[in-house]
């Protein structure tokens, strides 16, 4: 793991030390570019900057589901059950509720989002810089402040600003609470609660983070295995026993999709020959699972399509100007994070990050990509991590091999970062 700062440990500390000019040998003094106060400040203006020009020319949006939230919100502050599309939001419910309540009115749901992504900055700064070194840690905050499709969503009323942020928060607190346990354990419990409450894709959460912990602490494969099998065990029990989350299934009804060939969830012009949805079928969960029973290899297939479509982004629905864009600003990123991940691909913390990135392509694999793509932006920050990794390398082997002298008058560590 790269090096920590001697103030502290915490992501804020790491930022104000690199603004303050106070880090680990004196990681502040000018020396080459190893001075990062003015890029901290620099990704501070950006953050500010972009999220003030999508207010200034969208201002708050409410879209197709936003009404649903309003109205969960409406009976939550009356007292009663929400009856509306099935599945858990009580998270962004309570925070419409509580906004309404105190007199923010929908301003104040779009504060709350745009506080809870500059934390998501923080945490994104310093699991990179954690990982890597701090030179990766600016990047990794700098493509993701920067990322105009995320941003944009800070002024929506929908889930998706605030659940891309939580979903930094999450991995951010588990590993936290892995490295320093005691309290930690507690914070990450609450934001991993509220990941669940927020979208139903927030409880994949929970058993990555048992199993994680576990990993770290009990020093016998064996009865890591066996733990970690049981979480899984409990966890799908509980789930799929859960009412809300039968019915959300449902409402979803994969087997349509499935049958359907859907490459693109409801988009019919982009599908895959599959074999006929079998009679007399239900549209639930025991269904689905049915269905990738008797064709497994055409369910797999279709999967491993869709995932593939989620991430490259791109629709048949889009101009090829639009999608020119989309690959121009993507494939970069994946070339770097996979040149990230190969430098700490034994380090726990890759582990994690890469079991969230997967585990969370899985709803795409079963209902299919997503109309414009924007559940990819739920894990985007965190390959951002794995790229800014990469490019801080590159950038590292550049400048050693150009500038040999700053091994003399600048020491640079294996993973490049000032020492």
């Amino acid at each position: 793991m790269g090096p920590t700062g001697d103030l502290s440990n915490w992501g804020a500390s790491r930022l104000i030390t690199d603004l303050l000019g106070m880090g680990n040998g004196g990681a502040g003094a000018v020396c080459g570019r190893c001075s990062h106060r003015w890029v901290v400040l620099i990704l501070g203006l950006v953050f500010v900057l972009v999220n003030l020009l999508f207010w200034t020319i969208a201002g708050l949006r409410l879209d197709s589901d936003s009404p649903t939230y309003l109205r969960g919100a409406e009976l939550l502050v009356q007292g009663q059950a929400f009856a509306g599309r099935p599945g858990l939001w009580l998270t962004y419910e309570s925070v419409i509720a509580v906004c309404q309540l105190v007199g923010l009115g929908l301003g104040g749901v779009v504060a709350v989002q745009f506080v809870v992504a500059a934390l998501a900055a923080v945490a994104q700064y310093d699991l990179a810089a954690g990982l890597y070194n701090r030179g990766a840690g600016l990047i990794a905050a700098g493509l993701l402040v920067a990322n105009p499709d995320i941003s944009r969503y800070h002024t929506h009323i929908l889930t998706d600003s605030l659940y891309t942020s939580v979903v930094i928060l999450a991995v951010w607190s588990i590993h936290r609470a892995a490295e320093r346990q005691r309290g930690w354990y507690v914070l990450a419990a609450i934001v991993l609660l509220g990941a669940g409450l927020l979208r139903p894709e927030g409880w994949l959460l929970l058993p990555i983070a048992g199993a994680y912990w576990t990993i770290r602490v009990v020093p016998s494969t064996r009865i890591r295995l066996l733990a970690t099998c049981g979480m899984l065990i409990v966890w799908g029990v509980g789930l799929s026993s859960t009412s809300h989350v039968r019915s959300g299934v449902t409402f979803e009804d994969p087997v349509q999709f499935l049958s359907r060939g859907d490459i693109v969830s409801g988009y019919l012009d982009w599908t895959l020959p599959m074999p006929a949805r079998p009679e007399p079928m239900d549209w639930g969960m025991s269904d689905a699972l049915d269905y990738v029973i008797r064709y497994p290899v055409e369910s797999a297939l279709l999967g491993v399509v869709r995932v593939g479509a989620e991430l490259i982004h791109v629709r048949p629905f889009y101009s090829a100007r639009h999608n020119a864009g989309i690959l121009v600003s993507l494939l970069p990123i994946y070339a770097l994070a996979i040149l990230g991940l190969t430098t700490v691909r034994n380090e726990s913390l890759a582990g994690l990050l890469l079991v969230v990135i997967m585990a969370s392509l899985l709803d795409a694999a079963g209902i299919g990509a997503n109309w414009d793509g924007r559940y990819l932006l739920f894990i985007l920050p965190l390959i951002c991590i794995f790229a800014a990794g990469g490019a801080s390398w590159a950038l590292s082997q550049c400048q050693s091999r150009r500038m040999p002298w700053s091994r003399r008058t600048c020491r640079t560590s294996p993973a490049g970062e000032p020492g």
